[in-house]
């Protein structure tokens, strides 16, 4: 098991408020989470601290699209720092490219999943008799794509065995 620390709240200035007492009470919580962890003998990796360097001028461009939620540049920032507190010195090498391409696989599958094109044809009042036939049965294949993916990602990371 693995402890990871929340990151950090980006100061986007002007009318938005200002994210330094919210990011003191993030930084007392991940040093809680490290806490449990070591108490625990559990691997931890803290994102907060580097996320908020980044944030305060380490990076040249915002991390978030609201403050809170990641954007490209900030999920690249998190996962170069997950990769590293897991003793992944290359995250971007070749080695970790199929294992990303199943993750995105599996991601827009369980997409298809949870949010159908057109849920009136499953959930609404045009599941009689169109949705009754045809649906169910495709649900669950969606359910066995994503199932036999999640698997795959599971196979391919133990090959990878970043942590000792």
């Amino acid at each position: 098991m693995i402890l990871v620390s929340p990151i950090a709240q980006e100061n986007l200035g002007g009318a938005h408020s200002d994210p330094s007492g919210r990011n003191a009470h993030l930084e007392l919580y991940s040093g809680k989470i490290e806490e449990v962890a070591k108490q625990n003998e559990l691997h931890f990796v803290d994102l907060f601290g580097p996320t908020l360097a980044a944030m305060e001028g380490g990076v040249s461009e915002r991390l978030t699209i609201d403050g809170l939620q990641l954007n490209d540049k900030g999920h690249r920032v998190v996962a170069e720092e997950l990769a590293r507190g897991l003793g992944i010195t290359d995250p971007w090498s070749g080695k970790m490219e199929n294992l990303r391409q199943l993750v995105v696989e599996k991601n827009k599958q369980f997409f298809f999943r949870w949010r159908p094109i057109n849920g009136e044809y499953v959930y609404g009042r045009r599941r009689e008799p169109f949705g009754i036939v045809s649906y169910p049965p495709e649900m669950k294949q969606l359910d066995m794509i994503v199932a036999e993916l999640d698997q795959s990602i599971h196979s391919e990371a133990k090959k990878l065995n970043p942590l000792p």
